[in-house]
């Protein structure tokens, strides 16, 4: 059955979490305990256990993958803690030594920083261009793009 996307942000995430709540709680801890030694066990060999520690994942973040995998029909979504996480992670995923990344010359500031310095420094090649400009990211392109 294909449902609509407010049925969707709405129904998602049922039975990602046992909670039982209409809104979904914030979860200000970082860490989880465990009801069981062997319980602790799983979800410290598990990797990127929802339970483990907050940078993997809390309830939050898992009814939100949820739904997000939904909309895109997909089996999963990724959930990172900040834009410049998702930004970094992105590029790093995708580009290696001797890559070519065409970027346009206003940034975010810590976006800038990660084009000029950091990639720089792993031997990837930058052109920045002007954003306003279609073509100039057409005349950028090189077969290392």
């Amino acid at each position: 059955m294909t449902y609509q996307l407010d049925t969707l942000a709405v129904h998602a995430d049922y039975g990602v979490t046992d909670d039982k709540t209409v809104a979904p709680s914030i979860h200000y801890s970082a860490v989880f305990r465990a009801d069981s030694p062997e319980e602790f066990i799983e979800m410290s060999e598990e990797p990127q256990h929802p339970r483990n520690y907050t940078r993997y994942g809390n309830p939050g973040h898992e009814r939100l993958k949820a739904i997000l995998a939904e909309f895109e029909g997909t089996e999963t979504a990724l959930v990172m803690g900040s834009g410049m996480g998702a930004i970094s992670s992105s590029i790093l995923t995708f580009v290696k030594a001797g890559d070519h990344v065409i970027g346009q010359t206003r940034h975010y500031m810590s976006t800038s920083r990660i084009l000029d310095e950091m990639l720089r420094n792993f031997g990837v090649e930058i052109t920045l261009v002007d954003q306003a400009d279609p073509q100039a990211f057409i005349d950028a392109i090189r077969p290392n793009t």
